[in-house]
């Protein structure tokens, strides 16, 4: 599932490198999360570059001159301030303040310095795999468990940072990494053997400590998909939608231990690791503790033999703490881990989710012009043990209204999903005046349809984006979709009317029934096909609608779009009766088709279950509001 965080290059001078900077076996990450940001900005990188060289160098300058200050402390108080001696020490004493004061507010302008280019670098990558999810022809990738999990870990891993938080670690490390080599080069000018022999004391500890965090990151990469269900969960509490049902059948406490349990069953493992590293911290603490004492030891004896002066001591004394920067571990190290695994994963998508280029395939121009035909198709879903469609043939001629019937289940909607590419048949073959769809552009030939399915989007958006979305739409032919849909009145009567924002969570916030947003989403097709769509689908178009609601609203709907190819789908026979043919698929194939009235006659399927309903209805009554949402669950 998720790309563990190891080298691909043991041996080569990056990892040599990386391994002295403390980001042994994340190399290809760091310089992957490296490339992305001059890629983003190379001004802020630039700036960047300067500031992790001057934040290396502040703590040894200081350490030199504070050095410089004790070296003169002696002369200076025995001949003046007004001495040569006083005033090289006023100046050292001035030039330590400085540095001490610049080290003091360097380090919060370095974060503020590194947060616009991590949030442009996490901007490019979510703008990568905005794109990758997107353009693909299809939507079978977002129902893939492996993509959703590289989707889900490019947000960031678990509780740990994204890239915009590694951007500021690799700042930060990299800084302190740097002045750790700075120290060990300025003790090296003491006993060069010691300064190599600190290095790697803290090199050597620092690797365990990593490993093993490496190893607890990887792990809990490992359990994306839990985190993905305890992600759910924890929305579901937060969501206004499941807030009635969670309450009104007492779920409250069941969700809560539900997220508890999946959570802790994706980060147990992590722990565990993370526990395991206590014994190796406290055992470096002491090896590297023993490495201290002895070069302060070194330096000490040095002093009181006369080898170096007390002004050396000092310098070499904070060199020495110096160099432990080199294997101090901190939240940094995880934001890098976190941040490598989220780069790694955003560009895996971007990789796996390769599409055609836009413009691929004959034009579609004004398609269909003679007729839609499904020939000898068979098609399973990915992960799917069944057919739902197995020798299915059908010819939809262009320009008419085809009303399509059957159980559920029995695979109305994926008829549209076929016909609009965003799946392809298993066998068999889609055409449009005879042409395969999969010859054809697939975005001209999606734009050419215009589809409300039963679970249509209700956009959290103004109005006017609700009916007309896209950088083209103008009001004007908004609103004439709203008013041939019946929305118009609904809209107006609205607080800010076209300007409301459709969800109550937002200013100027508004909420609708489901009928009127049923509605919005038939204005919005018929603003598509204004715009130029050729083909309308509307899946269960009319289901929170009232029965005469619905039969005024198809009766204009029908006459509105005549001349149009359009695919209703629907269980009320007050709609499917108007259409121009009536198609009824039953065990993957079209086992009826015909108009109203030939089928009636024909005394099969369609109408037993136009009888069962008529029936239904006589028994109630046409003014029967438990009439109003009846259905014949098995048409």
């Amino acid at each position: 599932m998720g790309e563990t965080v190891k080298s691909d290059n043991p041996g080569g001078v990056r990892d040599r490198l990386f391994r002295l900077l403390g980001w042994q076996g994340s190399a290809p990450g760091v310089l992957r999360l490296i490339r992305l940001m001059p890629r983003a900005s190379l001004p802020l990188t630039g700036v960047l570059g300067l500031v992790v060289v001057f934040g290396a160098l502040l703590p040894n300058l200081y350490a030199i001159t504070t050095g410089l200050v004790v070296a003169k402390v002696a002369e200076g108080v025995e001949g003046g301030l007004s001495s040569p001696a006083g005033q090289s020490l006023l100046w050292a004493a001035v030039a330590a303040g400085a540095l001490f004061v610049l080290q003091q507010v360097f380090g919060p302008l370095s974060g503020l310095a590194s947060f616009p280019l991590g949030m442009k670098v996490e901007e490019r990558l979510a703008d990568g795999v905005m794109r990758a999810s997107l353009d693909p022809v299809g939507i079978s990738h977002l129902e893939d468990p492996q993509i959703l999990d590289s989707i889900d870990q490019t947000r960031g891993i678990g509780t740990g940072g994204g890239p915009s938080q590694a951007v500021a670690a690799v700042v930060s490390l990299g800084t302190l990494r740097l002045a750790s080599l700075m120290s060990a080069v300025i003790v090296a000018t003491f006993n060069v053997w010691l300064a190599i022999g600190l290095v790697i004391f803290r090199l050597a500890i620092r690797r365990q400590v990593y490993s093993q965090l490496r190893r607890a990151i990887n792990l809990l990469i490992g359990q994306t998909e839990r985190m993905r269900q305890a992600a759910y969960l924890r929305n579901l509490a937060l969501d206004p939608a499941a807030a009635k049902e969670i309450r009104i059948f007492g779920l409250v406490r069941w969700l809560l231990d539900r997220f508890d349990a999946a959570w802790h069953s994706a980060v147990a493992a992590s722990w565990r690791e993370r526990r395991g590293s206590t014994r190796t911290v406290i055992g470096g603490g002491l090896i590297v503790m023993v490495a201290d004492v002895t070069a302060l030891g070194l330096l000490a004896r040095a002093a009181t033999r006369g080898e170096i002066s007390i002004g050396q001591l000092t310098t070499y004394v904070q060199a020495v703490f110096g160099i432990a920067r080199i294997g101090i571990m901190g939240p940094e190290d995880d934001q890098i881990l976190t941040g490598v695994g989220s780069v790694n994963a955003a560009l895996r998508v971007q990789q796996a989710l390769s599409s055609p280029i836009r413009g691929e395939g004959q034009p579609c121009g004004s398609m269909p012009e003679q007729a839609i035909r499904f020939e000898g198709v068979a098609f399973r879903y990915p992960g799917g043990h069944e057919n739902v469609f197995d020798g299915f043939d059908l010819e939809i001629p262009a320009g008419r209204s085809i009303a399509v019937v059957g159980a559920n289940g029995a695979g109305k909607t994926t008829l549209v999903k076929l016909l609009s590419r965003l799946y392809e048949p298993t066998v068999g073959r889609v055409t449009v005046d005879g042409v395969n769809v999969l010859d054809l552009d697939p975005y001209e030939w999606q734009a050419r349809i215009a589809a409300i399915f039963q679970d249509f989007v209700r956009y959290p958006l103004a109005v006017q984006s609700n009916v007309a979305p896209g950088p083209a739409a103008d009001l004007p032919a908004a609103r004439a979709a709203a008013e041939q849909a019946g929305a118009l009145e609904i809209i107006e009567g609205l607080d800010h009317g076209w300007e409301s924002v459709l969800d109550r969570r937002y200013q100027r916030g508004a909420d609708l029934s489901g009928g009127q947003w049923q509605r919005i989403a038939l204005a919005r097709a018929l603003h598509a096909r204004a715009a130029g769509a050729g083909i309308l689908v509307l899946d269960e178009p009319t289901a929170n609608l009232d029965v005469r609601a619905e039969a005024e609203l198809y009766d204009r709907f029908l006459e509105l779009t005549a001349g149009t190819t359009t695919i209703v789908i629907s269980h009320r026979f007050s709609t499917v009766r108007r259409a121009d043919a009536i198609c009824v698929i039953d065990g993957g194939r079209v086992i009826e088709l015909g108009n109203h009235d030939e089928l009636v006659g024909a005394g099969g399927a369609y109408a037993r279950m136009f009888e069962l309903q008529a029936a239904r209805f006589r028994d109630q009554g046409p003014d029967d509001p438990d009439k109003q949402s009846g259905e014949v669950t098995h048409a």
